[in-house]
């Protein structure tokens, strides 16, 4: 009986180990393919002349601008959840407020 315990428990350690070696393998890969990207880019930019390289850099702007802007609407919006949030609260302990007051 004990055995079949440690039995299951090694297997679930080896499981375990066998999972984090494949985690950790696809970490590597993804992080492989991503520095091939960027080197890829990087070649791309030096082969550029000067207007292009300025063409990009407006583009790369333009795209952090925008994302700027989704971000702050998105900031705008979670501001006013927790407004209306904190009101929620407010009126709701109030009302426990008022329910134990009835009570005593």
């Amino acid at each position: 009986m004990f055995e079949k315990v440690k039995h299951k428990r090694s297997e679930r350690k080896l499981e375990k180990e066998k999972k984090a070696l494949r985690m950790k393998e696809l970490e590597k890969q993804r992080i492989e393919i991503e520095k091939q990207k960027i080197e890829k880019e990087e070649e791309r930019l030096r082969n550029l002349d000067s207007k292009e390289v300025q063409v990009e850099l407006i583009k790369a702007m333009r795209g952090f601008y925008r994302q700027f802007e989704e971000l702050q609407e998105i900031t705008n919006e979670l501001e006013q959840e927790i407004q209306t949030l904190k009101i929620n609260i407010s009126f709701l302990e109030d009302k426990v407020n008022d329910i134990e007051g009835n009570n005593y």
